[in-house]
């Protein structure tokens, strides 16, 4: 995890100041369930990322089209795996719901019910829009570096 760690701190340092300080690391070469990225994230000093703004969200799409990371879906630090339709934030607040954060799907908008999508990813299709999806699902992830 050591080649993780260089890289957080490498594509930390370019992205820090458009995003206030919040260190984040999309890891497009590697792949895995919510929970093995979760778990890549935390061997890298993080967590998935908590995308809690428009105005950070706005930021980490620009970055992420402007440094050609934008052909890959990721994971994000939101589920509803302790209560189903109850969307939260790694650090337990809740997740905003409607535009512009969430994406649609057949004319309705996201999240959609289901016991077993319950993991929260941002869509390269749907112009980063948030989704909700199988946690068993491989995807990247985009991390964030907490204190």
């Amino acid at each position: 995890m050591k080649k993780a760690n260089q890289d957080l701190r490498i594509i930390s340092r370019t992205f820090k100041y458009k995003a206030k300080k919040r260190l984040l690391q999309p890891y497009k070469y590697h792949c895995g369930t919510w929970d093995e990225m979760n778990n890549l994230c935390h061997e890298a000093g993080g967590q998935l990322a908590k995308v809690d703004t428009d105005n950070f969200m706005y930021y980490l799409i620009q970055y992420i089209i402007e440094n050609g990371l934008d052909h890959h879906h990721y994971w994000i630090g939101a589920s509803d795996s302790e209560v189903e339709d109850d969307y939260r934030w790694l650090d337990g607040s809740k997740v905003k719901r409607g535009t512009p954060f969430w994406g649609y799907y057949n004319d309705e908008q996201q999240p959609t019910s289901g016991t077993d999508l319950n993991c929260v990813y941002m869509s390269h299709t749907n112009f980063f829009y948030f989704y909700n999806y199988d946690c068993e699902g491989s995807f990247p992830a985009i991390c964030e570096q907490v204190n």
